[in-house]
């Protein structure tokens, strides 16, 4: 059937995220084909001939872009709660972000009543599941929030990378936010200006949160500087660099891990791992810090360290034939090394 706009109560539209690009392509195919699918309504207790949109939000917002009065609608017979949670089981997982969960978790929860073992049972999931979307709608800024729901940042890109910025900064969380609206950057880049953030001087830092477009460029210049530099030292400077940004993910990853429950036989495992990482990062440190760091230090230092030790064995200080003995072994290793 066909619904008047006007007749439509679209409360639950905040719980859909928008996605600019989609609701463009949606305009255009409106525009050419007319409507393909029809929105899902359900009919308003409170309001007789008033209908409860539970489904299309975006094909309503792009009828209006293109001045329809009416849309195709088909009136479901249930009640608001049955019809969100049946919508949301039709729906395929990758159809929905976590973000969107928590915001349906939250009306059923607070607007409709409903106790969180409820929920759980209606979405066939663990209690600890509601909880966690729930906390998470709840922890997250309420400005990061609005920036998602208008489609300016994206949810993968909100909850990975400016939750934990904004838990660590919220200002300059807030005002790179604003500042890259509008620049449509990908999750990629989003990711390299987390990173750049989180590894800068307060120079850099500064440089992320005001000029986003002039700092990733100056991250693009850095890699590309590198990758022309194949030698063996290059390439080690770029595994290290790896290192640090794996370690940032990794770090990153175990957040969310403990958002949504780590098991047993896994956390034992993600244990073993790191005890093995940890051993071989430290073999790596104690080298790079006695071959490499020693030889970073200022001549000066260095060339007075050597003296102080050249003097320290000097033969001519030594009284017996023990001290001989162990300046010959110390050359000795100094041949074979």
């Amino acid at each position: 059937m066909q619904i008047d706009l006007h007749l439509l109560d679209r409360k639950y539209e905040s719980l859909r995220v928008r996605n600019p690009k989609e609701e463009r392509r949606l305009v255009a195919a409106l525009a050419e084909y007319g409507e393909v699918s029809p929105v899902v309504v359900v009919e308003s207790p409170e309001s007789a001939g008033r209908y409860i949109v539970i489904d299309g939000h975006k094909r309503i917002r792009a009828a209006e872009r293109v001045r329809h009065d009416v849309v195709e609608a088909v009136v479901w017979d249930h009640s608001e709660v049955d019809a969100l949670v049946i919508m949301h089981q039709l729906q395929r997982p990758r159809e929905r972000s976590m973000l969107e969960d928590a915001y349906l978790v939250r009306v059923l929860h607070e607007g409709h009543g409903l106790s969180l073992a409820d929920i759980a049972r209606r979405f066939g999931r663990a209690k600890s599941w509601v909880s966690r979307r729930l906390g998470l709608v709840n922890e997250l800024p309420e400005w990061l929030q609005e920036s998602v729901r208008k489609g300016e940042l994206q949810c993968h890109a909100a909850l990975r990378y400016f939750l934990p910025l904004a838990r660590t900064n919220r200002d300059d969380a807030e005002s790179l936010a604003m500042n890259i609206a509008g620049l449509g950057l990908s999750t990629r880049q989003i990711a390299d200006l987390y990173t750049a953030w989180m590894e800068g001087s307060d120079q850099a830092r500064e440089l992320v949160v005001r000029q986003p477009q002039t700092a990733l460029r100056v991250r693009e210049a850095a890699r590309e500087s590198q990758s022309c530099d194949d030698s063996n030292a290059g390439l080690l400077l770029q595994d290290i660099e790896k290192l640090a940004s794996i370690s940032q993910r990794a770090r990153r990853l175990l957040d969310r891990a403990l958002l949504e429950g780590i098991e047993r036989p896994i956390g034992k495992h993600i244990a073993i791992a790191w005890q093995r990482a940890q051993a071989v990062a430290a073999r790596l440190g104690a080298r790079i810090e006695k071959e490499v760091v020693r030889d970073d230090r200022p001549r000066d230092e260095e060339n007075d360290t050597e003296a102080a030790q050249a003097a320290a064995r000097d033969p001519q200080d030594c009284k017996n034939s023990e001290c001989l003995a162990h300046e010959g072994e110390g050359d000795h290793r100094g041949q074979h090394r």
